[in-house]
Protein backbone atom coordinates (compact mmCIF):
# COMPACT_ATOMS: atom_id res chain seq x y z
CA UNK A 1 0.00 0.00 0.00
CA UNK A 2 1.25 3.33 -1.30
CA UNK A 3 0.07 5.81 0.86
CA UNK A 4 -3.43 6.00 2.80
CA UNK A 5 -6.47 8.38 2.29
CA UNK A 6 -7.56 11.28 4.41
CA UNK A 7 -10.13 9.51 6.85
CA UNK A 8 -9.54 5.84 4.91
CA UNK A 9 -12.58 7.29 2.38
CA UNK A 10 -12.34 5.07 -1.58
CA UNK A 11 -10.55 7.05 -3.59
CA UNK A 12 -13.34 8.09 -6.09
CA UNK A 13 -16.98 8.85 -4.45
CA UNK A 14 -19.41 10.36 -6.60
CA UNK A 15 -23.15 10.85 -6.12
CA UNK A 16 -25.31 9.46 -8.65
CA UNK A 17 -27.80 11.70 -10.72
CA UNK A 18 -31.25 11.11 -10.94
CA UNK A 19 -30.35 8.94 -14.05
CA UNK A 20 -28.99 6.40 -13.42
CA UNK A 21 -27.83 5.42 -16.89
CA UNK A 22 -25.53 8.50 -16.54
CA UNK A 23 -22.75 8.65 -14.18
CA UNK A 24 -20.55 11.59 -14.01
CA UNK A 25 -17.30 11.27 -16.36
CA UNK A 26 -15.15 12.01 -13.05
CA UNK A 27 -16.10 11.74 -9.62
CA UNK A 28 -17.59 14.60 -7.32
CA UNK A 29 -15.31 14.09 -4.54
CA UNK A 30 -12.01 12.38 -4.74
CA UNK A 31 -9.71 12.02 -1.30
CA UNK A 32 -6.53 13.45 -1.34
CA UNK A 33 -3.84 11.55 -0.49
CA UNK A 34 -2.08 12.09 3.03
CA UNK A 35 1.80 10.66 3.20
CA UNK A 36 3.69 11.16 6.00
CA UNK A 37 7.44 10.81 6.02
CA UNK A 38 9.04 10.42 9.06
CA UNK A 39 12.14 12.78 7.53
CA UNK A 40 9.33 15.47 7.88
CA UNK A 41 8.44 14.38 11.31
CA UNK A 42 11.91 14.13 12.68
CA UNK A 43 12.42 17.82 10.86
CA UNK A 44 9.65 19.17 13.81
CA UNK A 45 10.51 17.25 16.72
CA UNK A 46 14.64 18.33 17.51
CA UNK A 47 16.11 19.03 20.59
CA UNK A 48 14.52 22.43 21.21
CA UNK A 49 10.90 21.29 20.93
CA UNK A 50 11.70 18.64 23.43
CA UNK A 51 13.35 21.41 25.89
CA UNK A 52 10.14 23.39 25.52
CA UNK A 53 7.59 20.53 26.10
CA UNK A 54 10.06 19.78 29.35
CA UNK A 55 9.71 23.36 30.55
CA UNK A 56 6.18 23.14 29.94
CA UNK A 57 5.31 20.36 31.52
CA UNK A 58 7.19 21.00 34.28
CA UNK A 59 5.43 24.52 35.07
CA UNK A 60 1.96 23.64 34.38
CA UNK A 61 2.41 19.95 36.59
CA UNK A 62 4.04 21.75 39.57
CA UNK A 63 0.84 24.77 38.95
CA UNK A 64 -1.93 22.28 39.11
CA UNK A 65 -0.57 20.33 41.84
CA UNK A 66 -0.18 22.97 44.04
CA UNK A 67 -3.52 24.37 43.79
CA UNK A 68 -4.70 21.38 45.31
CA UNK A 69 -2.26 21.06 47.91
CA UNK A 70 -4.66 22.70 50.47
CA UNK A 71 -7.38 20.64 49.48
CA UNK A 72 -4.56 17.63 50.19
CA UNK A 73 -4.47 19.29 53.82
CA UNK A 74 -7.30 19.38 54.71
CA UNK A 75 -8.25 15.42 53.79
CA UNK A 76 -5.18 14.40 55.26
CA UNK A 77 -6.01 15.98 58.50
CA UNK A 78 -10.22 14.45 58.22
CA UNK A 79 -8.38 11.17 57.31
CA UNK A 80 -6.05 11.64 60.70
CA UNK A 81 -8.68 12.91 63.09
CA UNK A 82 -11.52 12.34 62.28
CA UNK A 83 -13.24 13.15 65.41
CA UNK A 84 -11.42 16.57 65.65
CA UNK A 85 -12.08 17.47 61.48
CA UNK A 86 -15.72 16.11 61.55
CA UNK A 87 -17.78 19.30 59.48
CA UNK A 88 -16.37 18.24 55.88
CA UNK A 89 -14.29 19.55 53.56
CA UNK A 90 -15.61 22.79 53.70
CA UNK A 91 -15.81 22.72 57.30
CA UNK A 92 -12.56 21.71 57.42
CA UNK A 93 -11.16 24.76 55.76
CA UNK A 94 -12.24 27.29 58.42
CA UNK A 95 -10.84 24.59 61.16
CA UNK A 96 -7.42 25.01 59.73
CA UNK A 97 -7.56 28.58 58.86
CA UNK A 98 -8.84 29.35 62.86
CA UNK A 99 -6.14 26.81 64.39
CA UNK A 100 -3.14 27.77 62.09
CA UNK A 101 -4.03 30.54 59.95
CA UNK A 102 -3.79 30.65 55.83
CA UNK A 103 -0.37 29.43 56.10
CA UNK A 104 -1.50 26.18 57.39
CA UNK A 105 -3.26 25.27 54.48
CA UNK A 106 0.50 25.65 52.61
CA UNK A 107 1.75 22.47 54.53
CA UNK A 108 3.91 20.44 52.07
CA UNK A 109 3.62 23.07 49.33
CA UNK A 110 7.56 23.59 48.46
CA UNK A 111 7.92 19.62 48.39
CA UNK A 112 4.79 19.19 46.36
CA UNK A 113 5.47 21.91 43.36
CA UNK A 114 9.32 20.85 43.18
CA UNK A 115 8.32 17.15 43.20
CA UNK A 116 5.49 17.56 40.34
CA UNK A 117 7.45 20.12 38.77
CA UNK A 118 10.44 17.31 38.07
CA UNK A 119 7.59 14.56 37.18
CA UNK A 120 6.45 16.54 34.84
CA UNK A 121 9.66 17.62 33.23
CA UNK A 122 9.97 13.94 32.44
CA UNK A 123 6.73 13.19 31.82
CA UNK A 124 5.74 15.67 28.56
CA UNK A 125 8.54 14.87 26.87
CA UNK A 126 8.75 11.18 27.14
CA UNK A 127 4.45 11.45 26.14
CA UNK A 128 6.23 13.05 22.58
CA UNK A 129 8.91 11.06 22.31
CA UNK A 130 6.32 7.40 22.45
CA UNK A 131 4.07 9.26 20.23
CA UNK A 132 6.71 10.22 17.80
CA UNK A 133 8.27 6.61 17.66
CA UNK A 134 4.68 5.16 17.54
CA UNK A 135 3.75 7.22 14.52
CA UNK A 136 7.14 6.83 12.03
CA UNK A 137 6.98 2.99 13.08
CA UNK A 138 3.56 3.17 11.67
CA UNK A 139 4.01 5.17 8.71
CA UNK A 140 7.13 3.05 7.91
CA UNK A 141 4.88 0.38 7.57
CA UNK A 142 2.28 2.49 5.70
CA UNK A 143 4.82 3.62 3.02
Amino acid sequence: MKGFTSLMLPQNVFIPSSSPAKAPSKPMYSAPRVIATSAAVEKKYDLLYYLKGALSGGICCAITHGALCPVDVVKTRIQLDPAKYNRGLIGGFGQVIAEEGVAGLATGLGPTVVGYFIQGISHLPSLIWFAWLMLTSWVRRVV
